[in-house]
């Protein structure tokens, strides 16, 4: 390499055997890796116990009507074929949407800067002339360790980031998101179908008890068949199966036709209640494109794609959104909820230490359990400690106390006592942040616009701001931002800014942005009952 470099050449020189080597081990182990992953995903307890749930009902449906018939009529091969069709394209969509995945996000995932910038909304939507942090975009993931993108959620059961988080299924082992969304729908829907057909082929075998019922030796005869017993029971596992999945597969319907997740739908309920509370401008789903464009978005483009679980297309991290929406409307709006909430929590000092019971046997330590807290606290009906992960702490230790249920406390550690950062990456915040109280109600904001250049530096338009609690609003501005504590755990920050003084009338921010209080506080009562930017419902 230095002969090279001192003759001037300008040839790149060829990669080490090694390092050739490993680049082509990667994508094989990548590979490798995924598929023991899928296969560990497979082999859990509640997928076996669906695939031979599958296997028992169909086995039994050929058995008693073709191989060995005992019902009232005849079935043919034509039958046979569509039973088996049927049965063929239920496994398949299954297997798909166990081995596929929901699709998750990456480690330490973060966006560009240009990705960012691709996306954000005007100007006049932020209450600062400054271009907003990725922390006040995006939630951060403490346990991924990344960034989450608009419509991801974190699975405590998988332990990663889902992308386009609907539920997390026990039947297939893993979550419906993204990836396997359009494989779990046809799957349910071929679980109803196979089940239904299953259900009516089993259903002759009590049909012909019922007619067998006057003639006695003939109905005891047919009855202690083992064959008889046994397609009885099935075909009752049959019709409650086609009752359970038929059930899920018709509410599928609703998210098919919104482009909505469960998780989703709980987040856009409370937007609407936190936002008629606080009279903000009404919140709109981004991703609600229209009923067809809403199933082409979940189950593709092709007809063909509707009935078998080929791969989905589209970006699952920056998916499209309706016209006069953002892609960060629904994760700042998240933001502002999870802030209103903390803002109720309280934060206390750990009195008595608490073992989670991690590597003890179990039933001496739920009898110690209920000995020091009482027996109320292992009842199933009102423990929420049932199932879920207990936390231990010790004495001294700082904690938010988000819920109280049954004797049971709901609460993260606060790393860094009480003077913690709030909302960052850590997790909460319960003291006020300072000058809340001066900061509360309706503000004219005036600064300099963040895309001119230094040199010439042009004032940009006035805004109208309302500050109610954590969150600050900009009239008519679809994403609400919230209010921190410093670094240091003094002082208040808005959009990376720091609070340089607030004296109830005139606030100053380190971006050069400055507060003032309008004529009239309340603009609604001012324009005799007229709505203003932040009650009116955006039509």
């Amino acid at each position: 390499a230095a002969q090279q470099a001192a003759a001037g050449s300008d040839a790149k020189l060829p990669a080490p055997p090694q390092a050739a080597a490993s680049r082509q081990r990667g994508p094989a182990r990548s590979r490798c890796r995924r598929c023991v992953i899928a296969t560990r995903r497979l082999c859990r307890v509640e997928p076996l116990v669906a695939l031979i749930l599958v296997a028992s009902i169909s086995g039994c449906t050929y058995y008693s009507g073709w191989l060995y018939p005992i019902g009232v009529r005849w079935h043919g091969k034509v039958e046979l074929f569509v039973f088996g069709l049927e049965v063929a394209l239920l496994l398949f969509s299954y297997l798909s949407a166990v081995l596929r995945g929901p699709g998750f996000v990456d480690p330490g995932w973060e966006p560009s800067a240009d990705e960012v910038a691709e996306r954000l909304g005007p100007e006049e939507e932020r209450p600062l002339s400054v271009t907003p942090p990725l922390s006040d975009l995006l939630q951060f993931c403490d346990i991924c360790e990344s960034y989450k993108p608009p419509r991801a959620h974190h699975c405590s059961d998988c332990g990663r980031c889902v992308l386009w988080m609907d539920h997390h299924c026990p039947w297939t082992g893993t979550c419906v998101g993204a990836a396997n969304m359009q494989a779990f729908v046809q799957f349910t829907h071929y679980v109803a179908l196979a089940s239904l057909h299953s259900f009516m082929i089993q259903a002759e075998v009590p049909l012909k008890l019922v007619l067998n019922w006057s003639d006695a030796r003939r109905f005891w005869l047919y009855l202690y068949m083992p064959q008889t017993i046994i397609t009885c029971m099935l075909c009752f596992a049959a019709l409650l199966t086609m009752v359970l999945v038929g059930s899920l597969a018709w509410d599928l319907h609703w998210s098919l036709s919104n482009n909505l997740s469960l998780v989703e739908d709980l987040i856009v309920e409370e937007a609407h209640e936190r936002r008629k509370r606080v009279q903000e401008t009404q919140f709109y789903f981004p991703y609600d494109l229209g009923t067809k464009q809403n199933w082409e978005a979940i189950m593709g483009i092709d007809w063909l794609t509707w009935f078998l679980p080929f791969k989905p297309e589209g970006d699952p991290i920056w998916p499209p959104v309706r016209k006069g929406c953002g892609h960060f409307d629904l994760s700042t709006e998240q933001i502002a909820q999870k802030a209103r909430k903390l803002s109720g929590c309280s934060v206390t000092r750990v009195k008595q230490p608490f073992d989670d019971g991690s590597g003890r046997w179990c039933l001496p330590y739920w009898c110690g359990i209920a000995w020091n807290y009482g027996c109320c606290s292992l009842c199933c009906c009102c423990s929420p400690a049932c199932g879920t992960q207990r936390l231990a702490v010790d004495e001294g230790d700082w904690v938010v106390v988000r819920k109280r249920s049954s004797g049971w406390y709901k609460v993260t550690h606060l790393d860094g006592g009480p003077r913690a950062r709030p909302l960052g990456r850590a997790s909460a915040w319960r003291r006020r942040v300072a000058h809340q109280s001066k900061l509360q109600g309706y503000w004219e904001a005036s600064g300099t616009s963040s895309s001119s250049s230094p040199d010439r530096a042009t004032p940009a338009p006035a805004r109208r701001l309302r500050v109610n609690g954590l969150i600050v609003c900009a009239e008519y501005a679809r994403m609400p931002f919230t209010l921190r504590s410093g670094e240091d755990g003094d002082g208040t920050t808005l959009l990376g800014c720091r609070l340089e003084s607030c004296d109830g009338e005139v606030a100053r921010w380190s971006s050069g942005d400055v507060w003032t209080r309008p004529a009239v506080q309340d603009p609604q009562n001012a324009a005799g009952g007229r709505r203003d930017g932040f009650t009116s419902l955006r039509r």
